[in-house]
């Protein structure tokens, strides 16, 4: 097998869990360095660092349903918060007009909701619609 080949099949085995079907989304096997993230990112952090405590809970709200999904995975992987930060995130139903990003199911959503009321997350993501007029 040529020495390409060998390092593109070593890239997709490391990655594969990116690309599986499954019933729950992969999670970012790595460690992710604040210096490799956005300075919107880095507030974040630097927020939930300041109010770190055993009774923690908050819920962080965005814009766009792609960004909630992607901070649920990427905020556990930030060595800094990884150790308190359980989080998921919580986005309405339906399609997105691209057909990209779809809505969580009703039953996803009660999960996200009990864990949360539970205690056994501390940190949500939710996306917030503005309303046009």
């Amino acid at each position: 097998m040529a020495p390409i080949l060998s390092e593109i099949e070593a890239i997709i085995s490391d990655f594969r869990l990116f690309f599986e079907d499954g019933s729950s989304p992969a999670r970012i096997p790595l460690s992710i360095s604040l210096e490799w993230c956005s300075p919107k990112i880095r507030v974040l952090v630097d927020i939930l660092v300041e109010y770190r405590s055993p009774t923690f809970q908050g819920i962080v709200f965005v814009e766009q349903r792609q960004i909630a999904t992607c901070l649920a995975q990427l905020l556990p992987c930030i060595p800094q918060i990884k150790d308190f930060i359980l989080c998921a995130e919580l986005i309405g139903q339906g399609n997105s007009d691209d057909g990209l990003a779809k809505g969580m199911g009703l039953k996803d959503q009660h999960d996200a909701v009990k864990l949360f009321r539970n205690k056994k997350i501390n940190l949500r993501e939710s996306v917030l619609h503005h309303l046009s007029v």
